[in-house]
């Protein structure tokens, strides 16, 4: 097995929960008093939408403190206000505010429960939890940028190494995506391929609250067991983990798939189109280990792509126009016979001589004379603006959505305007230069 090569390329932004709105937060009373705490806030911040223990690290510590803030909905009748950091076994005595403020150094790994005390006048107390909707405040003192690459890097060696019990104990119970559905994602996958190598690059990782947003690039080699032959794929991912059970876990992912390559619900739930989906579906349903999730196929390994459209077309050329074609959509565009335009390529409005790649970029390349069926591959590079237009022969083309297409000139049309050529195409949606 290939070593997990692991690359940080910017470090971590940390920052607790905001955009929250304010919170009314407080709990019954055993007298007819209703006290209640207004918009509790943690070194500012609202925990409305938290749960669970609430983690909190070095970069959340103002000067080595954390500070909880409120305000009482009234003073009415109060005698004495206390305040315990460990849920009522200990108590400190608070100046008699309506605005509460209060900080505190926070103790590695124990556990902190705010709770507020009131004693009134007749002599009855009231205890108020200050989170309610939390079962308290946890401090680590740990490096999280460090932690998250490790978690990361363990995730990604046990995928490699295809231990599935392993890749379990890094899934969130509260997976979004359904943690059922991802396991068997990567049983297909190991079913599928073998000698998985990954290289990963963190790029940037969000710290919101208790979940960490992090941002990768990947490059995968596999082999397809259809095959044996090696398949080189790329992608970029966001994984979102949260601590659960004193570790981080995934949460949610979004974009290409880096795991669980060909599973429809998967595909869904991190954010692909539904083209992309429609294409996996085909590719589990005929056990057929091309990767339409990935952001780029750059080597196919062997096996045939179902996610290949092919079709032919006729494009016409008049006075002041010519007509161009954007295969992502389908569409046949009449460009006016000034740059830029807007379609993939396009023929000279004037003799007809030329094909000109989306608005004279780089992006059209001549095979000369030869069979659609017989180009394997578009080429990686040697590409230019415009090319000589020769009935029979074959071209690539880089699409303006960063793919690639194959054109063969079936009949050229000439001047007088108007005049119509007539193309067949290869078109192929993931960045894969393979038309195998």
């Amino acid at each position: 097995m290939k070593k997990l090569k692991l690359i940080f390329i910017i470090g971590i932004f940390s920052a607790l929960p905001v955009c929250f709105s304010q919170a009314v937060l407080g709990a019954e009373t055993s007298n007819s008093y209703d006290y209640r705490v207004l918009n509790p806030r943690l070194n500012s911040y609202s925990l409305a939408s938290a749960s669970g223990e609430f983690t909190v690290t070095q970069d959340d510590l103002n000067q080595g403190v954390l500070e909880f803030t409120g305000r009482l909905n009234t003073l009415d009748r109060i005698d004495k206000l206390l305040i315990s950091e460990d849920g009522g076994i200990t108590w400190r005595e608070l100046n008699l505010n309506q605005n509460i403020s209060y900080s505190f150094v926070p103790l590695p790994d124990k556990l902190c429960q705010l709770v507020l005390k009131i004693k009134t006048v007749d002599i009855q107390e009231v205890e108020l939890k200050v989170f309610p909707n939390i079962n308290g405040i946890i401090y680590r003192n740990i490096d999280y940028t460090k932690l998250v690459a490790d978690t990361i890097k363990k995730i990604a060696e046990a995928y490699e190494s295809r231990n599935l019990s392993i890749f379990n104990e890094y899934v969130s119970r509260d997976y979004l995506g359904n943690k059922t559905l991802l396991l068997e994602g990567l049983r297909f996958d190991f079913d599928m391929f073998m000698d998985i190598s990954l290289t990963i690059y963190i790029n940037r990782i969000v710290k919101i609250g208790n979940l960490y947003s992090t941002e990768i690039t990947w490059d995968k080699i596999q082999v397809p067991r259809k095959t044996g032959q090696q398949q080189n794929t790329s992608g970029n991912t966001t994984i979102v983990l949260a601590m659960e059970d004193g570790r981080m876990k995934i949460k949610n992912l979004r974009g290409n798939l880096i795991w669980a390559t060909l599973s429809v619900e998967i595909a869904q739930a991190s954010g692909l189109s539904q083209s992309v989906v429609d294409q996996i579906r085909v590719a589990y349903n005929e056990r057929n280990p091309v990767q339409p999730g990935a952001g780029k196929t750059e080597v196919s390994g062997g096996v045939t792509a179902t996610n290949v459209q092919s079709g032919n077309l006729t494009l016409t050329c008049g006075t002041g126009y010519s007509q161009g074609y954007k295969f992502s959509n389908k569409q046949t565009i009449t460009e006016s016979a000034t740059m830029p335009f807007t379609a993939d390529f396009m023929q000279d409005h004037l003799l007809g001589t030329l094909l000109y790649a989306k608005s004279g970029s780089d992006g059209i390349y001549s095979f000369g004379a030869c069979s659609l069926d017989s180009v394997a591959e578009a080429p990686a590079s040697g590409y230019a603006s415009s090319a000589t237009a020769v009935q029979g022969y074959t071209y690539a083309i880089k699409t303006s959505d960063n793919n690639y297409a194959l054109i063969h000139i079936s009949s050229l049309g000439a001047t007088p305007v108007p005049f119509s050529s007539s193309f067949s195409y290869k078109y192929r949606s993931d960045g894969s230069r393979s038309f195998k």
